[in-house]
């Protein structure tokens, strides 16, 4: 009796740190997702692909249900740069967007 009932709080126990814990996307991996997606835009368009960016890494905050606002933080000669994001994500798809202006730091 004693052991069924240590293996029901077990079940129960995984039950909710699942529930808590959810079965979508987490955060850091909606971090880790906009960071390769951005590296790669990076790589590939001929508008930015010249440059030699290198995404280090990419900050979220949740704005209010699928969305968030962040920073892309990019590397271009040796310097860091921060890049105004936002991210809408539905835990199977993505879109990012800069902020108007955010590359203006090639310019110089």
């Amino acid at each position: 009796m004693r052991r069924t009932h240590s293996l029901t709080v077990l079940v129960g126990m995984v039950l909710l740190v699942l529930l808590l814990t959810g079965c979508g996307t987490s955060k850091k991996q909606l971090e880790q997702q906009v960071t390769s997606s951005f590296q790669e835009k990076m790589n590939t368009d001929p508008a930015y692909n010249g440059y030699g960016l290198t995404v280090h890494s990419v900050t979220l905050v949740s704005s209010g249900g699928n969305n968030y606002d962040g920073i892309a933080n990019l590397l271009y000669k040796s310097r860091a740069y921060d890049v105004p994001i936002t991210v809408t994500s539905d835990g199977k798809t993505l879109i990012w967007q800069t902020k108007p202006g955010a590359f203006l730091f090639l310019l110089q």
